[in-house]
């Protein structure tokens, strides 16, 4: 799963299947801060433009209610809280300190504080969602290592962002109503968080191989799935061809 969207996976032995995606799956995202203070929309910032977001690990504690972000190049030490974290840096001051080398952030906000902090409306391939502010220091933390200000976002209103269905897109295919719902008379959505388009991405090692094959032979021992950002990888063998799972409809574990 991919608590802040763009940043590394957190990979788990479980987790708890939403119509949303994987709970707690890209229910983060960082955005620029807007030029204008008066205007609330805000452009979420991603890895394919800000190359630095691959930089930033998180983990989940054991009782899966709090999440830390470390950066995996930091040269500081210590670690700050975010609305709820470890101690803070201990390096000695200087001019221009240094960031925290990590940060720790509830894995769900409170509601006291999805209510009472500020929002921002953020646009996603096409539809918004409002997302709840996490505060300054949490965006010190990622600002100063990006070098770029920036705000860390938390999935607000009822934590979902609506898009038109997914499931509705083959013509040739039933719906999924486990995945989708009824909206503005017989117009289907569906519901996910920060995800680009689609509540959960699988690929398979047919199609992981056939994309590295296209790379330069110096350049095959790439981790490629670091890039397609898959929720769920599964190993196919020989038995089916590349990109087999764009038609797939259903998956049984």
């Amino acid at each position: 799963i991919f608590p802040v969207k763009s940043l590394l996976p957190v990979e788990v032995t479980y987790a708890e299947v939403t119509s949303e995606g994987f709970r707690f799956d890209r229910q983060y995202v960082l955005v620029k801060v807007p030029p204008d203070p008066s205007t609330r929309l805000a452009e979420h910032v991603t890895v394919k433009k800000t190359y630095g977001l691959a930089l930033f690990q998180p983990s989940i504690d054991d009782q899966w209610s709090k999440l830390t972000i470390r950066h995996t190049q930091s040269r500081s030490g210590g670690g700050g809280r975010g609305n709820g974290g470890s101690e803070e840096d201990s390096s000695s001051p200087s001019s221009s300190p240094s960031p925290p080398s990590s940060i720790t952030i509830p894995l769900t906000p409170s509601p006291f504080h999805c209510t009472s902090a500020a929002t921002y409306i953020v646009s996603i391939f096409g539809t918004t969602a409002t997302g709840v502010d996490m505060g300054d220091e949490v965006a010190s933390f990622f600002s100063g290592h990006l070098d770029l200000p920036v705000r860390l976002l938390f999935i607000g209103g009822d934590g979902r962002r609506r898009i038109p269905g997914a499931a509705y897109t083959a013509s040739s295919t039933k719906p999924l109503p486990s995945l989708v719902h009824q909206f503005r008379g017989d117009a289907q959505f569906q519901a996910i968080r920060f995800a680009d388009a689609a509540p959960y991405l699988v690929t398979s090692s047919a199609s992981e191989k056939e994309a590295l094959s296209r790379l330069p032979l110096d350049q095959q021992g790439f981790d490629i799935l670091a890039r397609l950002r898959p929720n769920i990888h599964i190993d196919v063998g020989d038995e089916v061809p590349p990109f087999d799972e764009d038609e797939w409809h259903e998956l049984t574990v």
